[in-house]
């Protein structure tokens, strides 16, 4: 897991294919990260990350893990997918994506906001805006951030949102 030349071309393979992950990692047991790609996450190798949720379900069994959005090391928002790598039946570490909300959620909606009148926001249950078209939105917080003084009926729309699994609305 921690030899660069022969861990890299498999990170490289996996980036060219996902254009939404903005980097592939390794994290290896007790949960620092021993290899990145592209090159501009290199410096994050050596980082423990181990207080990460993720990283915590992974040491704890989950064989496969999506998480909420979270603040990265490296300071951004973001969500991971991971998946463990195992030797001798024990987990290792983990192959991890680390993914751009505002790139992979137009990927996912079955609506493509381009072809719509129409706006599209997705939101977390406890409020976080995972996309929307207005960018300054993405990574605000709909419960405690201006938009709901700006805007009070998304705020209801929102609530009535984390009460439900999905909705449509219009405000």
């Amino acid at each position: 897991l921690k030899n660069q030349r022969i861990v890299e071309p498999h990170l490289k393979a996996l980036y060219s294919d996902f254009p939404y992950v903005l980097a592939f990692q390794i994290v290896s047991v007790p949960g620092k990260i021993s290899s990145a790609y592209p090159d501009s996450y290199k410096n994050s190798i050596g980082l423990d990350i181990s207080d990460q949720i993720h990283v915590k379900a992974l040491f704890n069994g989950e064989q496969y893990y999506i998480s909420k959005v979270f603040k990265t090391v490296q300071g951004f928002y973001a969500v991971v997918m991971q998946y463990p790598i195992m030797k001798n039946k024990k987990i290792v570490g983990a192959i991890v994506a680390l993914m751009d909300i505002g790139k992979i959620m137009p990927e996912i909606l079955s609506v493509k906001p381009e072809n719509t009148d129409y706006r599209i926001w997705v939101m977390q249950k406890n409020g976080y805006i995972l996309y929307s078209e207005n960018e300054a939105n993405v990574g605000a917080q709909l419960f405690t951030s201006e938009i709901e003084n700006q805007f009070p009926e998304i705020l209801k729309f929102g609530k009535r949102m984390q009460a439900e699994e999905w909705g449509v609305g219009s405000f």
